[in-house]
């Protein structure tokens, strides 16, 4: 294992340590799905993000490592701050490239997904960091629905990023859609496990060329709760991809390899403090 990879498996353990020692979470039951629900007034919440990503069209890897905390404002609405971290490289024999960033999000409840007939919220969010003058604005629509011990959820999401350059700007538009379903077991008053799976699709479109590609996704996740401590975890594989005509000629691979992976993961955690 690589120096960076011991690095990260041992901040994640530390960290997840730290977490599960701590009381009183508010479980999350998707790793790619958010759900309308928000913190009460004053409430405040700290998450953990994991994401190794795997296998391009040449050889890559990337973990992108999030920490977030969340502050419910008022009934309804919630802030948060994402101090996020990227470590990449595209060679084996390459240094690894790191970059940081910083995120606030914004989401506010309009419908309850018990109560009404479906979950309803609305999501914004900006990024912000030093790498090339990165900016990404970000809108997502999220739907969810609690049947019983089941639970239903879907996202639609639009991401434009700005890198500005010494004599230009440079824009790429991303849409994403996902969708997912769990079931939650209760194995005790304190102790719950939820067994699912998630599809997801993600497209680009850049402001010079228009669309570039669409990658598809799907995968099983398995969510636990105990007092104190709940986890999600979620595997995904590409199983299929879509390229414009130019991008195909370039990128014969039946995958969308250029602008991601072949392997997606995704490890969170989170408590109330």
């Amino acid at each position: 294992m690589t120096s960076w990879c011991k690095t990260l498996v041992a901040w994640g353990v530390g960290a997840l340590a730290l977490i599960s020692s701590v009381a009183a979470a508010n479980e999350r039951h998707f790793a790619w799905n958010y759900e309308s629900a928000t913190l009460t007034p004053g409430a405040r919440e700290l998450e953990l993000w994991v994401t190794p990503r795997l296998d391009r069209d040449s050889f890559y890897q990337r973990a992108d490592q999030r920490l977030e905390v969340e502050l419910g404002l008022a009934e309804r609405l919630q802030t948060s701050v994402y101090f996020n971290f990227n470590l990449w490289r595209t060679d084996p024999d390459a240094k690894v490239v790191f970059t940081w960033s910083i995120s606030n999000e914004w989401k506010l409840k309009l419908l309850d997904p018990v109560a009404d007939p479906v979950g309803l919220a609305v999501y914004g969010e900006v990024t912000g960091g030093p790498a090339d003058g990165l900016l990404e604005l970000e809108a997502k629509l999220i739907l969810d629905k609690q049947l019983g011990p089941l639970l239903l959820a879907f996202n639609a999401t639009g991401e434009e990023d700005f890198t500005f350059g010494a004599t230009s700007t440079s824009t790429l538009t991303e849409v994403i859609g996902t969708a997912g379903a769990t079931y939650l077991f209760r194995l005790g008053e304190d102790t719950q496990l939820g067994v699912g799976a998630e599809v997801r699709s993600e497209s680009f479109f850049a402001g010079d060329t228009g669309y570039r590609g669409t990658a598809f996704y799907a995968g099983p996740q398995v969510t636990f709760a105990v007092k104190g401590f709940w986890a999600v975890l979620s595997f995904q594989p590409q199983f299929a991809g879509n390229k414009s005509a130019a991008m195909a000629a370039s990128y014969p691979d039946p995958l969308e390899l250029h602008d991601h992976e072949r392997y997606q993961a995704r490890l969170l955690a989170g408590i109330h403090f």
